[in-house]
């Protein structure tokens, strides 16, 4: 809290004087997103809205994710570690900012399957589920 006096002199020498309080309040700017870890594959997508949180301006209000500044970005076909900042700077100057990380890992999807020998005949049968594993 600051505490400013106006004051003025008339002609006549009278004084007079008016003290106010400028208060200054934090801003209350914030943003919050989250880590992810995505399966790298050609099908895989990312978004910067798949991390976004929430994010408000000075007052407190809320600020959508378009006014925000997306810096990185995962490369969701290769296995790694990827920075992804989100940022914003609110009416008075103040930028927040908040790095995540977005995690892509390899597939772990496997078959296994053995070969097989069969003798040909009217009585032979195969099924898939024979040589699956």
């Amino acid at each position: 809290q600051y505490d400013v006096t106006y004051s003025y002199t008339d002609a006549s020498g009278n004084t007079v004087s008016k003290t106010i309080t400028v208060t200054v309040v934090d801003s209350k700017a914030s943003i919050d997103a989250k880590d992810s870890t995505l399966v790298a594959g050609p099908n895989t997508k990312w978004t910067a809205g798949d991390n976004f949180v929430s994010a408000t301006d000075q007052a407190g209000n809320p600020v959508e994710l378009k006014d925000i500044t997306v810096t990185g970005a995962p490369d969701p076909t290769k296995a790694g570690q990827y920075d992804v900042t989100y940022s914003y700077t609110d009416a008075s100057g103040n930028t927040v900012s908040k790095t995540i990380t977005v995690t892509v890992v390899d597939s772990k999807a496997s078959i296994d399957a053995k070969d097989s020998t069969l003798v040909a005949g009217p009585n032979t049968k195969w099924t898939a589920g024979d040589n699956f594993i």
